[in-house]
């Protein structure tokens, strides 16, 4: 059994009397769960103690990618907007020297664009989600296998492949560099949560050249990391829980890691507590290669002007149900409930407000687009009213369930022929099958076109070349 001695004995008592610490036979030592309780835990939840993971989190993923394909980008200040060229969403280090920071509104560093000190691009989701899936690619063939955690970040299981892990995880920082033109760092260890640390490790110090194996670090050394690290960066504890423990005292991550796993799980649950053995190397977190079918599908957007009319209105919800539905369809699911929401600007008191929010029970569970359209452009015929002016609207799938049992009807007054379920089954692949070759958008529902106009604002959205035909670029 090994021990760790805590330097402060008034920190101890104080610890002690609220209950964090374990009794052990020193009164000045905190008790390390042993290597082989270690195993026996991760087998119980049947993972392996000896795994190898890597989290590969891209650095400043969307405004990597915006400089992939505008090299002139580089070495210049940029930020990245939210939809609606609203708030900054990503920015540079270049941008940041400059004040500019996360979620700030636009108009509040107006004037550093207006006199050339900082580029700006509107967010281009569909570039992000190319660059990221052939990301994931690349990994796939360097892994044993992979998780898509988000857009900019994977999990890589490279247990058991020969040579040193560190070595292979700067082979996938350079080939991702080397193929994608995104630079990477990489989080080494044998628990999820200890991978996103040395993730984080990795970028706040460059000295390692962005890869950290924390299973090469010495006891000392991943002590001291620990405690200059801010208890926030642990993957699973949010600002508000964090506020929770800084009340306690528990300030770094060191402070956390030699808590008493009893005291955590009595006062915030087993959640935590699992959090709390991710650090100590016991993994609890399963890997997960397919994602889990979304349980509820929300699509939705301000418009880039206020919106009165009922066309612009059903073109906008039309738009919306049809990138919801086709998300169903590549899932391979049905959804059971239709909801259609839109309201007017709640900050604009000196107009009239309303706010509609509406749920539609189905007959039959669908991802038919033409289907779900219909019933959505209906509520929002029923419920718009004159004199109204709009400025969000949106769609919510629910009830979702897997896609063969969307052929059990609700009643018996579902009457739809298999050759009729067949025929429109058909249509949506083929419609499915033209998004993916030609780009979204390229076959829309008619009411989509109904106007144009009310899309959000994307003043400088960059191209995207890597998913439409007419917008590769052309060499003369």
């Amino acid at each position: 059994m090994e021990f760790i001695s805590l330097k402060s004995p008034e920190r101890v008592e104080r610890l002690r009397a609220l209950g964090q610490l374990r009794d052990t036979a020193d009164a000045g030592s905190e008790r390390i769960p042993t290597e082989t309780s270690a195993s026996r835990s991760s087998k119980r939840l049947g993972l392996d103690p000896r795994q190898v993971i890597c989290l590969i989190d891209a650095n400043k993923f969307y405004c990597a990618c915006e400089r992939v394909i505008d090299p002139s980008l580089r070495g210049k200040p940029l930020v990245v907007l939210t939809n609606n060229d609203g708030c900054v969403a990503a920015l540079t280090p270049e941008a940041k020297a400059l004040g500019i920071r996360r979620g700030m509104p636009a108009f509040k560093f107006r004037s550093l664009v207006e006199e050339g000190k900082v580029e700006w691009r509107s967010s281009n989701y569909e570039l992000y989600g190319s660059v990221s899936k052939n990301i994931a690619a690349i990994l796939a063939d360097m892994a044993v296998r992979i998780e898509r955690y988000s857009i900019d970040e994977n999990f890589a299981d490279i247990t058991g492949i020969p040579g040193d892990p560190a070595e292979l995880g700067r082979a996938m920082k350079a080939r991702i560099y080397e193929w994608q033109r995104i630079p990477a760092c990489v989080g080494i260890a044998n628990t999820k949560t200890l991978a996103k640390l040395a993730n984080h490790l990795a970028k706040e110090w460059p000295v390692f050249g962005g890869v950290i194996n924390w299973l090469d670090l010495a006891p000392h050394r991943r002590e001291k990391a620990m405690s200059i690290t801010p208890l926030t960066e642990v993957w699973g504890i949010g600002r508000r829980m964090g506020e929770a423990l800084q009340n306690l005292g528990i300030h770094t991550v060191l402070d956390f890691w030699k808590m008493d796993p009893s005291f955590i799980r009595a006062r915030w649950g087993v959640v935590l507590e699992r959090t709390w053995r991710e650090l100590h190397g016991i993994p609890c977190i399963p890997f997960d290669e397919e994602a889990a079918p979304r349980e509820q599908i929300i699509r939705s957007r301000s418009f880039g002007h206020p919106v009165t009319d009922l066309e612009s209105l059903a073109a906008a919800v039309s738009q919306h149900m049809a990138d919801a539905a086709m998300t169903l369809r590549q899932q391979k699911s049905a959804a059971g409930e239709v909801g259609v929401f839109f309201h007017t600007n709640f900050f604009r008191g000196d107009l009239p407000q309303q706010n509609v929010s509406r749920v539609v029970k189905l007959p039959l569970p669908t991802s038919d687009t033409l289907i779900l359209t219909k019933i959505a452009v209906g509520i929002v015929e029923r419920f718009r009213r004159e004199g109204f002016a709009y400025q969000k609207a949106g769609v919510i799938l629910s009830d979702i369930r897997p896609e063969q049992s969307s052929d059990i009807p609700e009643t018996l007054f579902c009457e739809a022929s298999d050759r009729e379920k067949e025929r429109r089954r058909a249509l949506m692949e083929t419609l499915d099958g033209l998004a993916r070759i030609y780009g979204r958008g390229i076959v829309t529902t008619a009411s989509t076109q109904l106007a144009t106009g009310w899309e959000a604002r994307h003043e400088k959205l960059s191209r995207c070349y890597l998913t439409r035909r007419e917008e590769i670029l052309r060499a003369h």
